[in-house]
């Protein structure tokens, strides 16, 4: 039998969750099946519920946390760059030792300053011979791909490369802490059942 102290911590663990995760208790409520009155109850430490109740409300708070978890931690680390002096022939190389198709340039502070496509590089042997590849890549770069701040979560992510194919994850001096891609999404989305993208319709 639980004590009323224990009542009461378990209100307000489940409020701090609520509050961490931005949820209100309707939101709350309507993710664990129980009536909005319920969860306020609980988190007042005013209502012993039930094992079961409280299970369907830790599971929701759960699979919400999972939904926001940081995309840092599913994106490939460290990032392969390209400095603006290296060549495209060297680039041509990374990505062939990597398997990727577009690598970030980052300037002498590490900061990134642009993107190389293996279609730039193809586009560029086409119209100027095999002589461009001796050529800086600072030349031939384009914009750099989108980038995400350090404590962007997965959500964040998704809504990117809705219309992206990847995107860097910077730090607050644009240096690169990862990569993330639409397959790292997929791979993560598989693993939970994959709510959260058909939720999105994609």
């Amino acid at each position: 039998m639980q004590e009323a102290g224990d009542v009461d911590n378990l209100g307000a663990f489940i409020r701090r969750m609520r509050m961490k995760l931005g949820l209100s208790q309707r939101e709350l409520a309507k993710m664990a099946g129980v009536s909005q009155s319920l969860i306020a109850r609980i988190e007042t430490g005013s209502i012993n519920p039930r094992f079961e109740t409280v299970a369907k409300i830790l599971r929701a708070l759960e699979s919400v946390a999972r939904s926001r978890k940081y995309a840092l931690s599913i994106a490939s680390k460290p990032v392969v760059t390209l400095s603006l002096r290296d060549t495209l022939r060297d680039a041509f190389r990374l990505m062939d030792k990597y398997g990727f198709s577009q690598l970030p340039v980052v300037d002498n502070d590490g900061r990134v300053v642009g993107t190389v496509y293996e279609s730039t590089i193809l586009r560029a042997l086409i119209n100027e011979g095999e002589d461009v590849l001796e050529k800086p890549v600072e030349k031939y770069m384009e914009p750099p791909l989108p980038m995400l701040k350090e404590d962007a979560t997965i959500d964040d992510a998704i809504c990117v490369l809705e219309h992206n194919s990847a995107a860097l994850i910077v730090d607050d001096d644009g240096r690169p802490l990862g990569i993330i891609t639409r397959i790292d999404i997929v791979r993560t989305l598989a693993a939970q059942g994959g709510l959260q993208w058909k939720q999105r319709g994609v």
